[in-house]
This record gives structure tokens, sequence and C-alpha cells, in this order.
């Protein structure tokens, strides 16, 4: 959809860099990895999503998808940082807050993981991903 348009104009209209973008929800079976979306186990472009009739997702690479509606340049925090924990992600979306990433794709693949960002972020404004951060 148009998530990218929308995120970066709330993330303007609050002056936050760094924002979470994690659309995994493991318990309905979408998990991000590498920055990647999968759907069960297959990419989102293998999903069938790839014919939705308003917005086919044809790539499964977030950071690239979001690129084309972002005007700033999309960060990632990869797997192994989620899984050093909190305070790790944390420093990892400082760091990309501070290379000028608005927004930062974050791997989660299980629930521990969306734990674990949940609590890397719990004093932020402004987080876009799925209920279970």
């Amino acid at each position: 959809g148009n998530i990218g348009p929308v995120a970066e104009a709330i993330a303007e209209a609050l002056s936050v860099r760094g924002v979470v973008a994690c659309p995994a929800f493991p318990t309905a079976g979408r998990t991000v990895y590498q920055g990647h979306l999968f759907v069960g186990r297959r990419l989102l472009h293998e999903s069938g999503m790839q014919h939705h009739p308003l917005n086919p997702m044809t790539d499964p690479d977030l950071r690239r998808w979001l690129q084309q509606q972002w005007a700033t340049p999309v960060g990632h925090i990869a797997w192994p940082t989620v899984k050093a924990g909190s305070d790790a992600i944390a420093n990892a979306l400082r760091a990309s807050a501070a290379s000028g990433e608005v927004l930062a794709i974050v791997d989660a693949i299980d629930d521990a993981d969306l734990l674990a960002i949940g609590a890397a972020v719990r004093d932020s404004l402004f987080v876009t991903g799925g209920s279970g951060i």
C-alpha cells in the first residue's frame, strides 16, 4: 500500500529518525528476515500477493519496496542484532537515525524477537509494524 508516504509524513511531523518498520506477525505466518517479508515459508512475491489487485507485491525486499515510496534511505536491523536483545536493537536504531535513515526495517522471526523490539522502542514516539510489537 502507501505505507511509505504515510510513515514518512508522520516521521517528518514528529521530527523522528530511526523509526522501526516491522510487519512481522509470526503467529500469523508473517516473518521478516534479511529485510525480506515471508508468508509462511514463501517470500512475499511468491505467496499470491504478487497478484493483489490494488498493490501487487512483486519484491519481497522491504527496503527496496519502501525506497520506491520514500525520499530518504531505508535502513535494516539484521536478525543477529535483534537476537542480541533490546539494548543492541536500540543502539542499532540510534546508529540508523544518526546516518540519516528515517525508517529501518527490523528482522523478526518469532514472538521473542517482537518482544525485544518492543522493549527497544518502548519510549519511541512512532513505530510501524504488526500488533505483536
